[in-house]
């Protein structure tokens, strides 16, 4: 594990909704705390998404820009960038 690693995983703890705007290929989401329910990716590329490497997550396809439009109020609680 490297450093961000751990940092996401700390940082992440106690929180029940994390969503990552453009995910990439989703491997981020993966080091989110255990603790967490719901674990979300929003990515543009749809390659990236077709090749992802963390799949105990929800993808969405979209323009982080119009994240309201994919995510409600109680599933802001992180993001990561």
């Amino acid at each position: 594990m490297s450093f961000l690693d751990d940092w996401i995983r700390e940082n992440t703890e106690h929180r029940t909704a994390v969503v990552e705007f453009g995910s990439g290929f989703f491997d981020k989401l993966s080091h989110v705390h255990e603790s967490c329910r719901l674990r979300i990716g929003i990515e543009a590329h749809l390659p990236y998404i077709e090749s992802a490497q963390y799949h105990d997550c929800l993808k969405v396809y979209g323009d982080i820009r119009r994240f309201e439009k994919y995510i409600g109020p109680p599933f802001r609680d992180c993001v990561l960038f």
